[in-house]
């Protein structure tokens, strides 16, 4: 099985385990991540490890204006972070968060074969 590691601030991490975000926004995302029905949470420094996974329930691809309509107050952000986030996008994703599970005990990037964290995103297979 192909799943998806997401580097995600620890913030915003905090954010989806609460439930009080339930859109992820990515910049630049294969075409690929239409198909995505999972992703694994890394958050970044200071915690970098793998502290769950989230169902994408489905995606969104299209205009950075486009996607902010659809999705003004899920992702966790305002309008002025959102804009900011993606100066010199072309286009915007949305992965809609299902459900989610958080680890007991995060997990080192070592126990899904990986050396060193992703800058954005990278595929796992388990």
């Amino acid at each position: 099985m192909r799943d998806v590691l997401l580097s995600i601030r620890p913030e915003y991490a905090a954010m989806i385990y609460a439930r009080t975000k339930s859109v992820e926004f990515r910049r630049g995302l294969p075409d690929s991540a239409k198909d995505w029905k999972r992703f694994y949470i890394y958050e970044s420094s200071p915690v970098r490890m793998v502290t769950g996974w989230a169902d994408v329930s489905w995606t969104m691809h299209s205009r950075v204006d486009v996607v902010w309509r659809m999705f003004p107050k899920d992702g966790g952000i305002g309008s002025r972070e959102y804009s900011e986030y993606m100066i010199g996008a072309e286009s915007a994703w949305a992965l809609v968060i299902a459900k989610i599970n958080p680890f007991a005990e995060p997990l080192p990037l070592s126990s899904f074969g990986i050396d060193r964290p992703p800058q954005s995103w990278r595929y796992i297979y388990h």
